[in-house]
Protein backbone atom coordinates (compact mmCIF):
# COMPACT_ATOMS: atom_id res chain seq x y z
CA UNK A 1 0.00 0.00 0.00
CA UNK A 2 1.30 3.07 -0.91
CA UNK A 3 0.49 7.08 -1.56
CA UNK A 4 2.19 9.74 -3.69
CA UNK A 5 2.77 12.31 -1.65
CA UNK A 6 6.28 14.92 -1.50
CA UNK A 7 9.26 13.93 -0.14
CA UNK A 8 11.43 16.01 2.96
CA UNK A 9 13.52 17.38 0.49
CA UNK A 10 10.82 18.61 -1.96
CA UNK A 11 8.89 20.56 1.16
CA UNK A 12 12.13 21.65 2.45
CA UNK A 13 13.17 23.35 -1.01
CA UNK A 14 9.38 25.22 -1.78
CA UNK A 15 9.12 26.18 1.98
CA UNK A 16 12.60 28.00 1.73
CA UNK A 17 11.89 29.72 -1.37
CA UNK A 18 8.45 30.94 -0.11
CA UNK A 19 9.82 32.25 2.92
CA UNK A 20 12.39 34.07 1.11
CA UNK A 21 9.78 35.72 -0.71
CA UNK A 22 7.55 36.49 2.20
CA UNK A 23 10.87 38.24 4.01
CA UNK A 24 12.91 39.96 0.86
CA UNK A 25 9.69 40.48 -1.63
CA UNK A 26 6.37 40.43 0.78
CA UNK A 27 3.84 40.99 -1.97
CA UNK A 28 0.15 39.89 -2.43
CA UNK A 29 1.17 37.39 -4.71
CA UNK A 30 3.87 35.69 -2.38
CA UNK A 31 1.86 35.75 0.49
CA UNK A 32 -0.97 33.94 -1.74
CA UNK A 33 1.97 31.38 -2.59
CA UNK A 34 2.56 30.92 1.04
CA UNK A 35 -0.81 30.66 2.15
CA UNK A 36 -1.28 27.41 -1.00
CA UNK A 37 1.92 26.62 0.19
CA UNK A 38 0.62 25.85 4.05
CA UNK A 39 -2.10 22.91 3.58
CA UNK A 40 0.92 20.79 1.61
CA UNK A 41 3.20 21.45 4.24
CA UNK A 42 0.90 20.59 7.12
CA UNK A 43 -0.86 17.31 4.63
CA UNK A 44 3.32 16.17 4.72
CA UNK A 45 3.72 16.59 8.21
CA UNK A 46 6.39 19.08 8.02
CA UNK A 47 5.17 21.00 11.38
CA UNK A 48 8.56 23.01 11.90
CA UNK A 49 8.11 24.46 8.59
CA UNK A 50 4.44 25.14 9.05
CA UNK A 51 5.11 27.28 12.07
CA UNK A 52 7.79 28.95 10.11
CA UNK A 53 5.66 29.87 6.92
CA UNK A 54 2.68 30.68 8.88
CA UNK A 55 4.13 33.10 11.19
CA UNK A 56 5.62 34.94 8.50
CA UNK A 57 2.40 34.77 6.39
CA UNK A 58 0.54 35.86 10.24
CA UNK A 59 2.97 38.93 10.28
CA UNK A 60 2.32 40.39 6.85
CA UNK A 61 -1.51 39.63 7.42
CA UNK A 62 -2.85 39.32 11.09
CA UNK A 63 -6.54 39.11 10.52
CA UNK A 64 -6.01 36.07 8.40
CA UNK A 65 -8.16 33.16 9.78
CA UNK A 66 -7.09 30.87 7.21
CA UNK A 67 -3.20 31.58 8.33
CA UNK A 68 -4.23 31.49 11.81
CA UNK A 69 -5.34 27.98 11.70
CA UNK A 70 -2.65 26.04 10.00
CA UNK A 71 -0.42 28.39 12.40
CA UNK A 72 -2.15 26.91 15.41
CA UNK A 73 -2.19 23.81 13.70
CA UNK A 74 1.73 24.05 13.57
CA UNK A 75 1.70 24.75 17.64
CA UNK A 76 -0.28 22.07 18.53
CA UNK A 77 1.59 19.50 16.71
CA UNK A 78 4.80 20.40 17.85
CA UNK A 79 3.85 20.63 21.36
CA UNK A 80 2.78 24.21 22.12
CA UNK A 81 -0.80 24.09 22.99
CA UNK A 82 -1.20 27.21 25.15
CA UNK A 83 0.50 30.04 22.42
CA UNK A 84 -2.16 27.85 19.70
CA UNK A 85 -5.04 28.40 22.19
CA UNK A 86 -4.43 32.19 22.74
CA UNK A 87 -4.05 32.72 19.34
CA UNK A 88 -6.84 31.07 17.92
CA UNK A 89 -8.99 32.90 20.77
CA UNK A 90 -7.29 35.99 19.03
CA UNK A 91 -8.84 34.51 15.64
CA UNK A 92 -11.97 34.12 16.66
CA UNK A 93 -12.60 37.51 18.38
CA UNK A 94 -11.59 39.16 15.20
CA UNK A 95 -14.28 41.08 13.35
CA UNK A 96 -16.49 39.56 10.93
CA UNK A 97 -15.28 36.28 11.04
CA UNK A 98 -17.61 33.82 9.00
CA UNK A 99 -19.48 31.12 10.46
CA UNK A 100 -17.30 28.18 8.26
CA UNK A 101 -14.15 29.93 9.57
CA UNK A 102 -14.57 29.97 12.87
CA UNK A 103 -15.92 26.14 12.77
CA UNK A 104 -12.84 25.72 12.00
CA UNK A 105 -11.13 27.28 14.65
CA UNK A 106 -13.11 26.40 17.22
CA UNK A 107 -11.99 22.74 16.24
CA UNK A 108 -8.39 23.47 16.32
CA UNK A 109 -9.39 25.17 19.83
CA UNK A 110 -10.75 21.62 20.58
CA UNK A 111 -8.19 19.57 19.49
CA UNK A 112 -5.20 21.66 21.46
CA UNK A 113 -7.40 21.21 24.80
CA UNK A 114 -8.14 17.90 23.84
CA UNK A 115 -4.23 17.16 23.46
CA UNK A 116 -3.51 18.71 27.04
CA UNK A 117 -6.26 16.60 28.41
CA UNK A 118 -4.65 13.52 26.88
CA UNK A 119 -1.07 14.68 28.03
CA UNK A 120 -1.87 15.02 31.56
CA UNK A 121 -0.48 11.93 33.80
CA UNK A 122 -3.60 12.16 36.71
CA UNK A 123 -6.69 12.53 35.05
CA UNK A 124 -8.24 13.19 38.53
CA UNK A 125 -6.13 16.52 38.52
CA UNK A 126 -8.37 20.07 38.08
CA UNK A 127 -6.22 20.14 35.13
CA UNK A 128 -7.40 17.38 33.15
CA UNK A 129 -11.36 18.24 34.26
CA UNK A 130 -10.63 21.80 32.68
CA UNK A 131 -9.40 20.82 29.72
CA UNK A 132 -11.70 17.62 28.57
CA UNK A 133 -14.08 20.52 29.49
CA UNK A 134 -12.90 23.70 27.01
CA UNK A 135 -12.93 20.46 24.47
CA UNK A 136 -16.39 19.79 24.62
CA UNK A 137 -17.37 22.82 24.36
CA UNK A 138 -15.04 23.96 21.49
CA UNK A 139 -16.68 21.38 19.53
CA UNK A 140 -19.97 21.50 20.74
CA UNK A 141 -21.00 24.85 19.50
CA UNK A 142 -20.21 24.61 15.82
CA UNK A 143 -21.50 21.00 15.61
CA UNK A 144 -24.87 21.79 17.44
CA UNK A 145 -25.38 25.11 15.22
CA UNK A 146 -24.28 23.48 12.27
CA UNK A 147 -24.88 19.43 12.33
CA UNK A 148 -22.82 19.68 8.92
CA UNK A 149 -20.08 19.97 11.13
CA UNK A 150 -20.00 16.41 11.54
CA UNK A 151 -16.24 16.29 12.43
CA UNK A 152 -16.64 18.20 15.60
CA UNK A 153 -19.64 16.10 16.09
CA UNK A 154 -17.06 13.15 16.16
CA UNK A 155 -14.62 14.98 18.13
CA UNK A 156 -17.25 15.57 20.36
CA UNK A 157 -18.48 11.92 21.05
CA UNK A 158 -14.62 10.93 21.44
CA UNK A 159 -14.07 13.30 24.04
CA UNK A 160 -17.19 12.40 26.22
CA UNK A 161 -15.87 8.73 25.61
CA UNK A 162 -12.22 9.65 26.83
CA UNK A 163 -13.61 11.34 29.40
CA UNK A 164 -16.05 8.96 31.08
CA UNK A 165 -13.59 6.14 30.56
CA UNK A 166 -11.38 8.55 33.24
CA UNK A 167 -14.35 9.27 35.67
CA UNK A 168 -15.01 12.62 34.28
CA UNK A 169 -18.04 13.39 33.15
CA UNK A 170 -17.78 17.11 31.32
CA UNK A 171 -21.41 17.37 29.50
CA UNK A 172 -24.31 15.18 31.89
CA UNK A 173 -26.56 16.32 29.17
CA UNK A 174 -24.97 14.36 26.67
CA UNK A 175 -23.38 11.27 25.85
CA UNK A 176 -20.91 9.51 23.37
CA UNK A 177 -23.30 7.13 21.66
CA UNK A 178 -26.07 9.62 21.09
CA UNK A 179 -23.55 12.33 19.45
CA UNK A 180 -22.39 9.06 17.29
CA UNK A 181 -26.01 8.66 16.29
CA UNK A 182 -26.42 12.00 15.10
CA UNK A 183 -23.36 12.25 13.39
CA UNK A 184 -24.44 9.01 11.98
CA UNK A 185 -27.90 10.65 10.88
CA UNK A 186 -25.34 13.58 9.29
CA UNK A 187 -23.41 11.40 6.56
CA UNK A 188 -26.51 9.32 5.96
CA UNK A 189 -27.82 12.80 4.08
CA UNK A 190 -24.48 13.30 2.42
CA UNK A 191 -22.66 11.23 -0.50
CA UNK A 192 -19.49 10.29 0.90
CA UNK A 193 -17.93 10.72 -2.93
CA UNK A 194 -18.84 14.47 -2.26
CA UNK A 195 -17.32 14.47 1.35
CA UNK A 196 -14.01 12.59 0.96
CA UNK A 197 -12.08 10.28 3.05
CA UNK A 198 -13.06 12.24 6.23
CA UNK A 199 -16.57 10.86 5.50
CA UNK A 200 -15.26 7.31 5.70
CA UNK A 201 -13.10 7.85 8.80
CA UNK A 202 -15.47 9.53 10.60
CA UNK A 203 -18.35 6.91 10.03
CA UNK A 204 -16.09 4.31 10.97
CA UNK A 205 -15.79 6.48 14.83
CA UNK A 206 -19.07 6.49 15.12
CA UNK A 207 -19.90 2.62 15.06
CA UNK A 208 -16.73 2.13 17.12
CA UNK A 209 -18.33 4.72 19.77
CA UNK A 210 -21.61 2.04 19.16
CA UNK A 211 -19.72 -1.12 19.30
CA UNK A 212 -21.29 -1.94 15.19
CA UNK A 213 -17.53 -3.33 14.78
CA UNK A 214 -18.93 -4.93 11.51
CA UNK A 215 -19.87 -1.58 9.83
CA UNK A 216 -16.89 -0.17 11.69
CA UNK A 217 -14.67 -2.02 9.57
CA UNK A 218 -16.21 -1.48 6.28
CA UNK A 219 -15.91 1.75 6.76
CA UNK A 220 -12.14 2.15 8.16
CA UNK A 221 -11.18 -0.44 5.14
CA UNK A 222 -12.35 1.77 2.65
CA UNK A 223 -10.17 4.73 3.83
CA UNK A 224 -7.32 3.24 4.65
CA UNK A 225 -7.09 1.78 1.10
CA UNK A 226 -7.64 6.02 -0.42
CA UNK A 227 -3.97 6.32 -1.60
CA UNK A 228 -4.78 10.06 -2.00
CA UNK A 229 -5.08 10.63 1.91
CA UNK A 230 -2.47 12.99 3.28
CA UNK A 231 0.11 11.68 5.95
CA UNK A 232 -1.41 14.12 8.49
CA UNK A 233 -4.74 13.27 7.90
CA UNK A 234 -4.25 9.62 8.25
CA UNK A 235 -1.83 9.89 11.25
CA UNK A 236 -4.81 12.11 13.07
CA UNK A 237 -7.20 9.48 12.52
CA UNK A 238 -5.08 6.72 13.59
CA UNK A 239 -3.73 8.40 16.78
CA UNK A 240 -7.71 9.17 17.62
CA UNK A 241 -7.99 5.21 17.53
CA UNK A 242 -5.50 4.57 19.69
CA UNK A 243 -5.03 7.11 22.01
CA UNK A 244 -9.09 8.35 22.95
CA UNK A 245 -11.23 5.59 21.80
CA UNK A 246 -8.13 3.30 23.26
CA UNK A 247 -10.25 0.65 21.13
CA UNK A 248 -7.43 -2.18 21.66
CA UNK A 249 -8.93 -1.92 25.19
CA UNK A 250 -12.46 -3.01 24.18
CA UNK A 251 -11.77 -6.60 23.60
CA UNK A 252 -10.75 -9.02 21.50
CA UNK A 253 -12.12 -6.86 18.23
CA UNK A 254 -10.57 -3.80 18.80
CA UNK A 255 -7.38 -5.29 19.74
CA UNK A 256 -7.34 -7.46 16.40
CA UNK A 257 -8.73 -3.96 14.79
CA UNK A 258 -6.05 -1.51 16.15
CA UNK A 259 -3.58 -4.12 14.95
CA UNK A 260 -4.94 -3.62 11.32
CA UNK A 261 -4.93 -0.17 11.38
CA UNK A 262 -1.05 0.35 12.73
CA UNK A 263 0.01 -2.42 10.02
CA UNK A 264 -2.07 0.22 7.16
CA UNK A 265 -0.20 3.27 8.55
CA UNK A 266 3.39 1.49 8.80
CA UNK A 267 3.33 0.08 5.18
CA UNK A 268 2.11 3.60 3.99
CA UNK A 269 4.71 5.41 2.43
CA UNK A 270 4.63 9.01 4.05
CA UNK A 271 3.35 6.97 7.22
CA UNK A 272 3.92 8.33 11.20
CA UNK A 273 3.45 5.70 13.82
CA UNK A 274 5.02 6.29 16.62
CA UNK A 275 4.52 3.33 19.92
CA UNK A 276 5.40 3.52 23.34
CA UNK A 277 6.88 0.04 24.75
CA UNK A 278 3.07 -0.86 26.59
CA UNK A 279 1.64 -0.72 23.18
CA UNK A 280 4.27 -3.14 21.14
CA UNK A 281 3.24 -5.55 24.62
CA UNK A 282 -0.10 -5.51 24.09
CA UNK A 283 -0.19 -5.33 20.50
CA UNK A 284 2.01 -8.45 20.21
CA UNK A 285 -0.24 -10.05 22.97
CA UNK A 286 -2.89 -9.54 21.32
CA UNK A 287 -5.07 -12.16 19.24
CA UNK A 288 -4.44 -12.48 15.34
CA UNK A 289 -7.23 -10.96 13.34
CA UNK A 290 -9.07 -13.17 11.49
CA UNK A 291 -8.41 -13.50 7.41
CA UNK A 292 -12.12 -12.43 7.00
CA UNK A 293 -11.31 -9.36 9.72
CA UNK A 294 -7.75 -8.72 8.04
CA UNK A 295 -9.20 -8.37 3.87
CA UNK A 296 -12.25 -6.16 4.95
CA UNK A 297 -9.75 -3.55 6.37
CA UNK A 298 -6.72 -4.31 4.22
CA UNK A 299 -7.92 -5.65 1.39
CA UNK A 300 -7.39 -8.90 -0.18
CA UNK A 301 -3.67 -7.87 -1.73
CA UNK A 302 -2.28 -6.22 1.46
CA UNK A 303 -3.51 -8.98 3.82
CA UNK A 304 0.13 -10.08 4.39
CA UNK A 305 1.27 -6.72 5.84
CA UNK A 306 -0.06 -7.77 9.03
CA UNK A 307 2.35 -10.20 9.31
CA UNK A 308 5.02 -7.53 8.21
CA UNK A 309 3.85 -5.16 10.86
CA UNK A 310 3.45 -8.20 13.63
CA UNK A 311 7.33 -9.18 13.00
CA UNK A 312 8.70 -5.43 12.92
CA UNK A 313 6.93 -5.78 16.68
CA UNK A 314 9.33 -8.86 17.27
CA UNK A 315 12.51 -6.55 16.51
CA UNK A 316 11.52 -3.54 18.79
CA UNK A 317 11.96 -5.82 21.53
CA UNK A 318 15.58 -6.25 20.87
CA UNK A 319 16.22 -2.59 20.65
CA UNK A 320 17.51 -1.12 24.02
CA UNK A 321 17.34 2.18 25.77
CA UNK A 322 21.13 3.23 26.49
CA UNK A 323 20.63 4.92 30.22
CA UNK A 324 22.37 7.16 32.71
CA UNK A 325 23.26 5.05 35.63
CA UNK A 326 19.40 5.95 37.41
CA UNK A 327 19.15 8.49 35.09
CA UNK A 328 17.47 9.39 31.67
CA UNK A 329 17.97 7.92 28.23
CA UNK A 330 20.69 9.00 26.02
CA UNK A 331 20.91 6.41 23.08
CA UNK A 332 19.97 3.32 21.54
CA UNK A 333 21.33 0.03 21.23
CA UNK A 334 20.42 -3.27 19.78
CA UNK A 335 20.90 -7.25 21.05
CA UNK A 336 22.86 -9.30 18.29
CA UNK A 337 23.95 -12.66 18.66
CA UNK A 338 28.08 -13.48 19.25
CA UNK A 339 28.27 -15.94 16.54
CA UNK A 340 27.18 -13.39 14.33
CA UNK A 341 30.41 -11.53 14.66
CA UNK A 342 32.46 -14.19 15.04
CA UNK A 343 32.65 -14.33 18.69
CA UNK A 344 31.86 -17.29 21.15
CA UNK A 345 30.01 -18.39 22.75
CA UNK A 346 27.61 -18.26 19.94
CA UNK A 347 24.82 -17.95 21.17
CA UNK A 348 25.59 -15.07 23.44
CA UNK A 349 23.48 -11.79 23.64
CA UNK A 350 25.52 -8.88 23.24
CA UNK A 351 24.49 -5.36 22.42
CA UNK A 352 25.67 -3.11 19.35
CA UNK A 353 25.68 1.01 20.09
CA UNK A 354 28.01 3.66 18.70
CA UNK A 355 30.97 4.83 20.16
CA UNK A 356 29.85 8.21 20.41
CA UNK A 357 27.31 6.69 22.79
CA UNK A 358 29.64 4.16 24.86
CA UNK A 359 33.19 3.39 24.78
CA UNK A 360 36.10 2.46 27.38
CA UNK A 361 37.63 5.54 27.57
CA UNK A 362 34.67 7.98 27.68
CA UNK A 363 35.91 9.85 24.66
CA UNK A 364 34.15 12.04 21.83
CA UNK A 365 31.66 12.66 24.84
CA UNK A 366 30.69 9.08 25.53
CA UNK A 367 29.71 7.68 28.71
CA UNK A 368 31.93 4.93 30.31
CA UNK A 369 30.54 1.02 30.24
CA UNK A 370 30.65 1.71 34.49
CA UNK A 371 28.26 4.40 33.84
CA UNK A 372 25.15 3.10 31.69
CA UNK A 373 22.13 0.95 32.29
CA UNK A 374 20.60 -0.91 29.30
CA UNK A 375 16.97 -1.55 29.03
CA UNK A 376 14.86 -3.43 26.49
CA UNK A 377 11.92 -1.39 27.10
CA UNK A 378 9.61 -3.61 25.02
CA UNK A 379 10.48 -6.89 26.21
CA UNK A 380 8.39 -8.78 28.79
CA UNK A 381 9.42 -10.17 32.21
CA UNK A 382 13.13 -10.33 33.19
CA UNK A 383 14.24 -10.25 29.82
CA UNK A 384 13.35 -6.23 30.30
CA UNK A 385 16.55 -5.31 32.22
CA UNK A 386 18.08 -3.19 33.57
CA UNK A 387 21.35 -4.60 32.72
CA UNK A 388 24.93 -3.42 33.41
CA UNK A 389 28.02 -4.14 31.12
CA UNK A 390 30.42 -6.06 32.28
CA UNK A 391 32.97 -5.22 28.69
CA UNK A 392 33.07 -3.50 26.18
CA UNK A 393 34.49 -6.74 23.53
CA UNK A 394 35.28 -4.43 20.53
CA UNK A 395 35.27 -0.64 19.67
CA UNK A 396 36.37 1.85 16.79
CA UNK A 397 35.93 5.56 17.31
CA UNK A 398 33.13 8.01 15.51
CA UNK A 399 35.82 8.87 12.34
CA UNK A 400 35.85 5.19 11.32
CA UNK A 401 33.06 2.71 12.41
CA UNK A 402 31.35 4.20 15.47
CA UNK A 403 30.76 1.57 17.12
CA UNK A 404 31.07 -0.35 20.68
CA UNK A 405 30.09 -4.14 20.88
CA UNK A 406 28.71 -4.80 24.38
CA UNK A 407 28.85 -7.47 26.91
CA UNK A 408 26.12 -7.22 29.66
CA UNK A 409 26.40 -9.18 33.39
CA UNK A 410 23.97 -11.29 33.91
CA UNK A 411 21.38 -13.95 32.43
CA UNK A 412 20.81 -12.46 28.19
CA UNK A 413 19.59 -15.86 27.40
CA UNK A 414 16.09 -14.42 27.27
CA UNK A 415 16.52 -11.02 25.22
CA UNK A 416 15.51 -11.98 21.77
CA UNK A 417 18.90 -10.89 18.80
CA UNK A 418 18.07 -9.42 15.66
CA UNK A 419 19.28 -10.89 12.47
CA UNK A 420 21.42 -8.81 10.54
CA UNK A 421 22.57 -9.64 6.49
CA UNK A 422 25.48 -8.58 4.41
CA UNK A 423 23.35 -7.54 1.42
CA UNK A 424 22.53 -4.31 0.79
CA UNK A 425 18.93 -3.70 -0.95
CA UNK A 426 19.19 -2.31 -4.43
CA UNK A 427 19.25 1.31 -5.25
CA UNK A 428 16.38 1.11 -8.18
CA UNK A 429 13.84 1.22 -7.58
CA UNK A 430 13.99 3.00 -4.55
CA UNK A 431 14.07 0.47 -1.27
CA UNK A 432 12.80 1.67 1.99
CA UNK A 433 14.46 1.29 5.40
CA UNK A 434 13.10 1.35 8.76
CA UNK A 435 15.07 2.77 11.93
CA UNK A 436 13.76 1.39 15.88
CA UNK A 437 15.14 3.46 18.49
CA UNK A 438 14.85 6.26 21.41
CA UNK A 439 15.10 10.15 19.59
CA UNK A 440 15.68 12.60 21.61
CA UNK A 441 15.64 10.68 24.92
CA UNK A 442 11.73 9.57 24.42
CA UNK A 443 9.93 6.59 24.40
CA UNK A 444 10.56 4.17 21.56
CA UNK A 445 9.84 5.25 18.09
CA UNK A 446 9.82 3.47 14.72
CA UNK A 447 10.30 5.25 11.88
CA UNK A 448 8.20 4.92 8.87
CA UNK A 449 7.86 8.65 7.33
CA UNK A 450 9.95 9.44 4.24
CA UNK A 451 12.34 6.34 4.82
CA UNK A 452 13.96 6.15 1.25
CA UNK A 453 17.43 4.60 0.75
CA UNK A 454 19.21 6.88 -1.20
CA UNK A 455 22.50 5.51 -1.49
CA UNK A 456 25.13 3.26 -0.35
CA UNK A 457 28.79 2.40 -0.91
CA UNK A 458 28.48 -1.25 -0.90
CA UNK A 459 29.03 -3.79 -4.18
CA UNK A 460 28.57 -4.03 -6.76
CA UNK A 461 28.95 -0.13 -7.62
CA UNK A 462 29.76 1.51 -4.31
CA UNK A 463 33.36 3.38 -4.32
CA UNK A 464 34.13 3.71 -0.60
CA UNK A 465 37.36 5.92 0.16
CA UNK A 466 38.17 3.32 2.87
CA UNK A 467 37.38 -0.36 1.57
CA UNK A 468 36.86 -1.34 5.02
CA UNK A 469 34.16 1.46 6.02
CA UNK A 470 30.99 1.14 4.07
CA UNK A 471 28.36 3.94 4.83
CA UNK A 472 24.40 3.91 3.93
CA UNK A 473 22.72 7.13 3.32
CA UNK A 474 18.88 7.06 3.77
CA UNK A 475 16.05 9.61 4.72
CA UNK A 476 13.92 8.73 8.19
CA UNK A 477 13.32 11.00 11.12
CA UNK A 478 16.10 10.77 13.50
CA UNK A 479 17.44 12.70 16.66
CA UNK A 480 20.46 12.59 18.81
CA UNK A 481 18.87 9.83 20.86
CA UNK A 482 17.94 7.62 17.95
CA UNK A 483 22.64 7.32 17.68
CA UNK A 484 23.19 3.75 17.63
CA UNK A 485 19.62 2.53 16.29
CA UNK A 486 19.33 -0.39 13.62
CA UNK A 487 18.38 -0.16 10.77
CA UNK A 488 16.13 -2.48 8.79
CA UNK A 489 15.40 -3.48 5.32
CA UNK A 490 12.19 -4.33 3.77
CA UNK A 491 12.29 -7.61 5.37
CA UNK A 492 12.80 -6.61 9.18
CA UNK A 493 16.69 -7.64 8.59
CA UNK A 494 19.86 -5.53 9.84
CA UNK A 495 21.60 -3.53 7.10
CA UNK A 496 22.89 -0.69 9.20
CA UNK A 497 24.39 0.93 12.40
CA UNK A 498 22.78 4.30 12.56
CA UNK A 499 25.21 6.91 13.70
CA UNK A 500 24.97 10.59 12.32
CA UNK A 501 22.45 12.86 10.34
CA UNK A 502 22.26 16.09 8.30
CA UNK A 503 19.92 18.81 7.38
CA UNK A 504 21.25 20.66 4.19
CA UNK A 505 20.72 24.23 4.10
CA UNK A 506 20.90 25.75 0.52
CA UNK A 507 22.45 29.12 1.92
CA UNK A 508 25.21 27.05 4.35
CA UNK A 509 27.58 25.13 1.89
CA UNK A 510 28.72 23.31 5.40
CA UNK A 511 25.26 21.76 6.34
CA UNK A 512 23.71 18.50 5.13
CA UNK A 513 25.69 15.13 4.22
CA UNK A 514 28.48 14.88 1.46
CA UNK A 515 26.75 12.44 -1.07
CA UNK A 516 28.52 9.32 -1.47
CA UNK A 517 30.40 7.41 -3.97
CA UNK A 518 32.13 10.58 -5.67
CA UNK A 519 28.61 12.24 -6.21
CA UNK A 520 29.40 16.12 -5.96
CA UNK A 521 26.94 18.51 -3.06
CA UNK A 522 25.31 18.08 -0.14
CA UNK A 523 22.23 16.39 1.08
CA UNK A 524 19.74 16.44 3.82
CA UNK A 525 20.27 12.23 4.85
CA UNK A 526 21.23 10.22 7.78
CA UNK A 527 24.11 8.17 7.79
CA UNK A 528 25.02 4.62 8.34
CA UNK A 529 27.83 2.01 9.14
CA UNK A 530 27.24 -1.23 6.70
CA UNK A 531 26.85 -3.46 9.23
CA UNK A 532 29.04 -5.89 7.41
CA UNK A 533 32.11 -3.53 7.95
CA UNK A 534 30.88 -3.85 11.41
CA UNK A 535 30.87 -7.38 11.35
CA UNK A 536 34.61 -7.97 9.61
CA UNK A 537 36.35 -5.44 11.80
CA UNK A 538 35.11 -6.97 15.14
CA UNK A 539 36.52 -10.33 13.64
CA UNK A 540 39.74 -8.33 13.21
CA UNK A 541 40.04 -7.61 16.83
CA UNK A 542 39.15 -10.85 17.89
CA UNK A 543 41.86 -12.73 16.31
CA UNK A 544 44.81 -11.59 18.77
CA UNK A 545 42.67 -13.07 21.33
CA UNK A 546 42.37 -16.06 20.08
CA UNK A 547 46.18 -17.34 19.67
Amino acid sequence: MSTTCEGADDIDQRAEATLALLRLRPTDEALEQARKLLKDVRDARQFLWLVKLAEAAARLRPGDSVVAGFYAQGLIETGACLPAIALLDRALRAPGIGASDAGELHGLRGRAYKQIFMDCADHSQAEAAQAIEQAVDSYRVPFENNPANYWHGINLAACLYAARRRKLDPAPDLSPQEVARNVLKVLDTTHAADCGAWWWATKGEAHVALGEWDDAETAIGVYVRDESIPPFNYASTMRQFREVWEIHKDGARGETLMQLLDAALAAREGGVLSVTPDHVRAMRSAGTPSKEQAEKVLGTTNAQTLTWYRCGLDRATSVAAIRHLHGGRFGTGFAVRAGDFGLEPASETLVLTNYHVVNRAGAEDAERPENVEITFEAAEGPARGPYMVSEVLAESPYARLDYSLLKLAGDTSQVPTVPIIDILPRLEPPARVYIIGHPSGDELHIAFQDNRLLDHEGPPAGCPPTPDQCRVHYHAPTSPGNSGSPVFDDTWRVIALHHAGGKYDPQSSQMGMRRLNGKPGRYSANEGLWIASVVEDVKRQAIPSRS
